[in-house]
């Protein structure tokens, strides 16, 4: 009974994301009164990467920055969690895509969607729209999403109210205009499951960054409170061998970064196989 628990825990995990990548985020002291704080030295930057990249075990290191845009194609406007990554590294991360293709390095305005970003479409003239982006098709909802992310042409805004009625805009900041919407081209369709993935797009990281400048420079953000920020929001790092992930993982903690795994899930899924195992051996001692 506690093989099979522990296999068919890990099978549902695969489905969350791979069990050999441990997420890397800043650490942050927690302040009784003042609630947290970040941990003063402990960036996410390229130092930290190269750092990653040294400790043994490790195969691939991956930095990542988030932005979170609205997307326009047609009639049709989407709310997308857009990452920026390094596309030379998608393959060592299991980026596996089921039409178009993944990133690659000369791409500027390509990006790659997870399986269920196009369900988060709707057409914001329509009184009778719905959004998916949850759970995809099902027995209520339509099987095929309602645009073509590859083909149909697209815009990538920072104006959260493009594409809206007037009377659905909300009130704005009278001394922010956003940057010009951007073209984009939609080049591949990631393969399902339920991870981070499923839900979000990518691209080019240096593409992300250049609409970050423009963001900031619109909203006159301050370069100089910038410096003081992480680089990166989030760092990826991919262990050659899942027995070594734990070992890497406290590596990890041990320079000062948060990391977290499925790996972790993992352990806490087997304790809890082991008291239900030590629960139903009682009551078959008892009968």
């Amino acid at each position: 009974l506690g093989i099979a628990m522990d296999l068919s825990f890990k099978e549902s995990l695969k489905q969350m994301g791979s069990l050999n990548v441990i997420e890397v985020y800043p650490s942050y002291d927690m302040m009784p009164s003042m609630g947290s704080r970040r941990s003063e030295g402990i960036k996410l930057d390229d130092q930290a990467v190269r750092t990653l990249e040294q400790i043994p075990g490790v195969e691939a290191v991956m930095p990542s920055k988030n932005a979170y845009m609205r997307i326009s194609a047609g009639k049709m406007v989407g709310d997308v969690s857009l990452i920026g990554i390094n596309p030379e590294l998608m393959e060592a991360f299991d980026f596996k895509v089921q039409k178009g293709r993944l990133l690659s390095s000369s791409d500027k305005d390509a990006i790659v969607f997870g399986q269920r970003v196009a369900f988060n479409f709707r057409n914001p003239r329509s009184r009778n729209q719905e959004v998916h982006i949850m759970f995809g098709p099902g027995p209520d909802m339509p099987e095929e999403p309602p645009l073509d992310l590859i083909n149909d042409k697209m815009l990538l805004t920072w104006d959260m109210s493009y594409g809206e009625r007037r009377s659905n805009k909300p009130d704005t900041d009278s001394d922010y205009t956003p940057p010009p919407p951007r073209k984009v081209k939609g080049v591949g369709i990631l393969e399902g499951g339920f991870s981070e993935k499923a839900y979000s797009a990518y691209i080019n990281l240096n593409t992300l960054e250049e609409l970050l400048e423009e963001e900031n420079k619109a909203r006159h953000v301050d370069k100089s409170k910038q410096r003081k920020e992480d680089k990166y929001q989030n760092i990826k790092v991919k262990v050659s061998d899942i027995q070594q992930v734990e070992s890497v993982q406290e590596r990890i903690k041990a320079l000062g970064f948060q990391a977290h795994s499925l790996s972790d899930m993992v352990k806490s899924m087997k304790e809890t196989s082991r008291k239900m195992q030590a629960i139903l051996g009682g009551i078959g001692a008892v009968s």
